[in-house]
């Protein structure tokens, strides 16, 4: 007699031997920790840039305001250069810095001259002046020119400096020389 079975389906091939069970989960969970690994440095990879970006702005920013202090200094001695050396170059005699170099107070003998041939001495023109989240001053000094002094410009050409700070011990100079003549 023969004996049929209904309803099974045997495959052949397909059948597990006892090793294979289980390694799905094991694969699946090895790419799932790969792809959060991959998260991971790219989250740390974006902080980081964005760290970078925000210092590199507050660079540029303590710069400008450090270039702002030169800029409102140009103006102002540029000014003050034509009213104080007028006399003199009316008289057919060569401008001078002597002015700058008593500070703002133009003032011989003020608490704001030149004192010295380098920032920390020079004359102070703009002291902590606001600039947004920043601060500056600009200084002034002679160049040492042969025959001049401290006070005494003899040709003409002074040095002015800017030093800006801000947030985060953010901090920039800009140090320039300007070159003082009779137009016209």
């Amino acid at each position: 007699m023969k004996a049929y079975h209904r309803g099974m389906n045997t495959m052949r091939g397909t059948q597990s031997t006892g090793h294979e069970e289980g390694s799905v989960l094991i694969i699946a969970m090895i790419i799932l920790i790969l792809v959060t690994l991959l998260g991971i440095a790219a989250t740390t990879t974006s902080t980081f840039e964005i760290e970078v970006a925000g210092r590199d702005r507050l660079r540029k920013q303590v710069f400008y305001a450090a270039e702002a202090g030169i800029e409102q200094a140009r103006a102002v001695l540029a000014s003050q250069f034509a009213i104080s050396n007028a006399p003199l170059i009316l008289a057919g005699q060569a401008p001078n810095w002597n002015f700058a170099l008593l500070g703002s107070d133009m003032i011989a003998g003020g608490v704001a001259d030149a004192t010295g041939f380098d920032f920390a001495t020079g004359a102070v023109w703009l002291n902590n002046v606001q600039f947004g989240q920043f601060t500056y001053t600009v200084r002034v000094w002679n160049n040492n020119d042969i025959g001049g002094g401290v006070v005494n410009d003899t040709d003409a050409i002074i040095w002015v400096q800017s030093n800006a700070i801000g947030p985060n011990g953010a901090a920039a100079s800009i140090v320039v020389s300007l070159l003082g003549g009779a137009a016209g």
